[in-house]
């Protein structure tokens, strides 16, 4: 069943968690908004690019309107980490997942957001005290994530931890995302204690101690790692079943008996055990209940039971762009912005225009189109001629007279001055006498000089004799000269000077000085 990168696909020996305690969360290079509270899963996990009715380009093999990778994607990096007994002997099992989009509803204004239903599908039940065991057990959790645009990262929103749901010492939970834990960022995956022996999930340990009228206990548990998800165990939605024929056990101490279980078809769930026990509740009663296909069933519950959009796929789809690029430039650089855009009609055309802080308006600096190609309206590479920071405007249109407009703010860092250097001084030599020449800078600061003298027959440096090095003179050098004028002597000096900054730039100069005349 295992068919994500081989260093994901755990053992077949029923471990439901990874093994890496607190985990991690997930990292996709080019983050817009590093360490900001939630997660960044790249532009084709991005909110636009996930939902139907913003990506018309989209594979929905599951017709819920939600792209399948994004599900995988979402789902995996929302897993929760699980704190266990490491003395719980029934822990095991073979965890199944299911997601559901829904639009913004009008009457509510939240936006748009995603519930993920995670099944653990333990083998056993181990009861309480030595009773009350069975086999199967179809505990769930569901994690409610969000989009937000200002960060681009998705965010939790909510989630639901069933504690023994629709017994009389169901101990089940709504949760808003603040009452939750979060191992790692604010806002990523949470975390759930999971009561020994008997599965039920809660939002603390303390929770958990005294759930169910105080039968559950969590008091030795332990975060082992975050709940298992395999690309292939996407148990579909309510409009395509993905195991309709049911699954048999990947754990070879199940797999060959013959025994399957079913999550979009009526049946008790068995944990793969060949029994005549009832088993226990069937995933169905969840993935078909209000708890995971309502729209408003988490909050004030007003009478209106939204289940969401599907089969049909969107008769249309909404226009949105972003901009890809730096934040943060250095004046007088060359950079590349570029957009990402979906929904709408192919072709897109594009213009970009840019504001410095100064300007009260701002400026068309160039246009693009998408090339034939979806998710972008091309890009635009500029130079940053001035040393203020700036904002970049990106206007787009598709075919269908759709318009969208975004905007990001550009800071400019100002590059130190460049380090120059050029000698000042006599240039033609007659009499003897001293002289001063002067190494003038610009860009310095505490600088350092390295002075180097030669002689020479030619103004063009041939015939010359070998550098001297003169260090620790300063800016100014002062030479001592007595030109031979009968044409036997030496004819002209050369000076070369060498000056490093502070911050290690340097420069350098020569200067000729021709004895008598120019030769």
């Amino acid at each position: 069943m295992c068919n994500d990168d081989p260093q994901l696909c755990g053992p077949a020996d029923g471990t439901i968690h990874d093994g890496t305690g607190n985990g991690t969360v997930t990292q996709i290079a080019g983050d817009p908004s590093p360490g900001a509270p939630g997660i960044w899963l790249g532009w084709y996990g991005s909110g636009q690019y996930c939902y139907a009715n913003y990506n018309s380009f989209m594979t929905d093999g599951d017709h819920d309107w939600l792209d399948d990778q994004c599900e995988y994607l979402i789902a995996k990096a929302f897993a929760p980490a699980l704190a266990i007994s490491q003395t719980d002997g029934y822990a095991k099992g073979e965890p199944y997942w299911a997601v559901k989009y829904f639009p913004n509803d009008p009457n509510y204004g939240w936006g748009e957001f995603v519930r993920i239903a995670y099944m653990p599908a333990y083998y056993l039940d181990g009861g309480i005290g030595g009773s009350g065991g069975h086999v199967g057990d179809s505990e769930f959790l569901m994690v409610g994530v969000q989009y937000n645009p200002s960060t681009q990262h998705w965010e939790v929103r909510d989630a639901y931890v069933s504690a023994h749901a629709g017994a009389p010492t169901s101990s089940s939970e709504y949760l808003f995302r603040d009452n939750l834990e979060y191992p790692t960022r604010q806002y990523a995956y949470p975390r759930v204690w999971v009561s020994r022996g008997k599965h039920a999930n809660y939002k603390s340990q303390s929770a958990c101690n005294s759930g169910a009228f105080g039968f559950d206990s969590c008091s030795d548990n332990v975060t082992v790692g975050r709940i298992r998800v395999y690309r292939g165990r996407n148990a579909g939605s309510r409009f395509l079943d993905r195991f309709p024929n049911g699954v048999a056990s990947a754990n070879p101490l199940y797999s060959g008996n013959y025994r399957l279980e079913y999550f979009y078809t009526q049946q008790r769930f068995k944990g793969w055990q060949v029994t005549s026990e009832s088993g226990a509740n069937p995933y169905t009663d969840m993935l078909f209940s209000n708890v995971f296909e309502c729209f408003d069933f988490t909050y004030v519950f007003q009478g209106t039971c939204y289940w969401g959009p599907g089969p049909n796929p969107p008769s249309w789809t909404k226009l949105t762009a972003w901009i890809d690029g730096p934040r943060q430039v250095t004046a007088y650089q060359t950079y590349t912005w570029s957009s990402f855009a979906t929904g709408g009609t192919l072709p897109y055309q594009a213009e970009w225009w840019r504001q410095y802080a100064n300007e009260s308006a701002p400026t068309l600096v160039g246009t693009s189109t998408n090339n034939g190609g979806p998710y972008t309206a091309g890009s635009w590479t500029g130079t940053v001629d001035r040393c203020q920071n700036f904002t970049v405007t990106l206007k787009v249109w598709s075919n269908d007279n759709q318009y969208w407009q975004r905007s990001a703010s550009v800071n400019t860092t100002c590059p130190p001055p460049p380090v120059t250097v050029y000698i000042d001084g006599p240039g033609l030599i007659t009499t003897k006498g001293t002289y001063t020449f002067t190494a003038v800078t610009s860009g310095t600061s505490s600088p350092t000089f390295t002075w180097k003298e030669r002689f020479c027959d030619y103004m063009n440096g041939t015939s010359c004799s070998a550098w001297q090095t003169t260090t620790g003179l300063g800016s100014t050098y002062r030479r001592t000269l007595g030109p031979d004028c009968t044409g036997t002597g030496e004819k002209n000096l050369q000076l070369h000077v060498d000056v490093q900054n502070s911050d290690g730039r340097t420069a350098s100069d020569d200067r000729t000085v021709a004895f008598c005349q120019y030769l």
